[in-house]
């Protein structure tokens, strides 16, 4: 995980979002509304 400030906003849907893309589950109810948090992530 990348540390730093973000200008994204990031909700319990976009934590639930993120796990469904994770686990390659679809979203479902309300987390289809919104993106995976995609972009505090580090390679190595």
């Amino acid at each position: 995980m990348k540390t730093g400030n973000y200008r994204t906003t990031i909700n319990h849907y976009h934590v639930l979002r993120t796990l469904q893309a994770m686990f390659g589950l679809a979203p479902i109810e309300n987390t289809a509304a919104v993106a995976p948090i995609t972009n505090i992530w580090t390679t190595r």
